[in-house]
């Protein structure tokens, strides 16, 4: 078939093509006139937000120093690095947590100790702290570190020795509260 050819037969198929499209634009709403008057609700559902809190029996600071940790006092037990000069400027909020209240699968497995490694706070977690007494601890934490196991449902701090004023001592009005569903 030629140019000439396709020309001639596809033309009219256009052209018909054309009409009906010009007759489906004219005959079809306009924006404004669908929507000028029309308005859509829309219906939140509320939400609830389940918390749930852990009293700890004892709170407590500790620094990065060997007479208080191990041999590599800015080493933690998930592996983390203490930077000495964010610790100072107080741009990290790390803690130590009992043993019972983390969790960790393989250290569950290496260990038979069954109250330990089997809590509710992974490494990396962020937990929130309310205190009456201390409100300098109120706020967001990461867990980064475990106590030795001697301790059970207990908390420490981690703060530069500059920065540990007031001293907090053994404080025993802290709580972990934290979303049931993050976990």
């Amino acid at each position: 078939m030629t140019v000439r050819e396709k020309i001639l037969v596809f033309t009219p198929v256009y052209i018909t093509l054309l009409m009906f499209w010009a007759q489906w634009m004219c005959s079809a709403p306009h924006i404004d006139e669908v929507y000028t008057n029309d308005y859509v609700e829309i219906v939140a559902e509320p939400v609830t937000v389940e918390y749930d809190t852990i009293h700890l029996d004892r709170a407590t600071t500790y620094n990065a120093v060997a007479g208080q940790c191990d041999d590599d006092p800015f080493g933690t037990a998930d592996g983390s690095r203490i930077n000495p000069a964010q610790l100072k400027e107080e741009k990290i909020r790390w803690v130590a947590l009992s043993r019972d209240l983390i969790y960790d699968e393989y250290r569950d497995n290496l260990f038979s100790n069954n109250n330990h490694w089997r809590g509710k706070f992974k490494f990396g977690s962020v937990i929130t702290i309310e205190s009456e007494s201390n409100p300098q601890l109120n706020g967001s934490w990461e867990v980064h570190d475990c106590m030795n196991s001697r301790y059970s449902n207990s908390i420490d701090f981690l703060f530069d020795p500059a920065n540990n004023k007031p001293k907090l001592g053994v404080c025993k009005d802290i709580k972990i509260i934290y979303h049931k569903d993050s976990l």
